[in-house]
């Protein structure tokens, strides 16, 4: 499983550097997804989907196991949100402040195999106000992912760390902007895409986009090494998480 970022660290590295920042490993600047955000707790930072005003998808791995240090909402952790490309690094960013639900069947490790790392590994923040944008992350049809070919072109967008200075040493001072690099899909099974671009840490529950479109298929799981150099399995969104997404919002908003 892909961990979160540490803000602290990444928040100390830009007191002693100055601080472009990055994420998605190999890709550039993202300003066409406007929709993606940036989600933290106090501590730790992942990425996330806007799909309407007051629903953010994200990764079950990402806050369902440590506390906010913006309190509780109904007993569930308090997230933070923004979509600045700068993150956190922006002081004039808007944030918004949601509660944070995961799907009850995850867990993680879990099983043999690849679903030993998760599974059931979603989760969406439903925002205490709504955020207006011309258009949002769209979730994909019941199955779709299945239909998808080899090859097919993916876009990633995300927040995390960009790239290591040396082995092991995420550059801490890339991190916390928008980011997107394009990738190809390499195969599909039950519950998860394997992707061939590289994804980092605060990548974590952000979104895989047919390239060119707001179509999600998936969003960030887990990566094959600790170096983020190798390909990524990313959660599927049109299987049983979309009802678990539409029964929570349903329940909740």
């Amino acid at each position: 499983m892909r961990r979160p970022l540490s803000l602290a660290a990444a928040a100390l590295a830009c007191l002693t550097f100055a601080c472009p920042a990055g994420a998605i490993v190999g890709g550039s600047p993202d300003s066409a997804h406007p929709y993606v955000g940036l989600l933290d707790n106090g501590s730790e930072g992942c990425s996330g989907t806007l799909i309407s005003p007051r629903v953010v998808v994200t990764a079950a791995h990402c806050f369902s196991s440590a506390p906010s240090r913006w309190g509780t909402d109904n007993g569930r952790p308090k997230i933070r949100v923004t979509f600045d490309p700068q993150g956190i690094f922006n002081p004039s960013r808007t944030s918004y402040y949601g509660a944070y639900y995961w799907d009850p069947a995850f867990c993680s490790p879990c099983g043999p195999g690849a679903t030993r790392f998760d599974s059931h590994d979603v989760a969406v923040v439903l925002l205490d106000s709504s955020v207006s944008m011309s258009t949002y992350g769209v979730l994909p049809l019941p199955g779709f992912d299945s239909s998808l070919p080899t090859n097919t072109a993916l876009d990633l967008v995300g927040y995390g760390v960009q790239l290591f200075l040396k082995p092991s040493v995420p550059d801490l001072n890339a991190v916390f902007t928008r980011y997107a690099a394009s990738a190809k899909l390499v195969s599909v099974d039950a519950e998860f895409l394997k992707v061939s671009a590289a994804q980092c840490f605060g990548d974590s529950g952000g979104p895989v986009f047919l390239a060119g479109t707001n179509r999600m298929i998936a969003e960030v799981s887990y990566s094959s090494n600790p170096l983020c150099d190798g390909v990524a399995y990313d959660y599927r969104l049109d299987g049983d998480a979309l009802g678990w997404i539409a029964a929570t919002v349903g329940a909740h908003l």
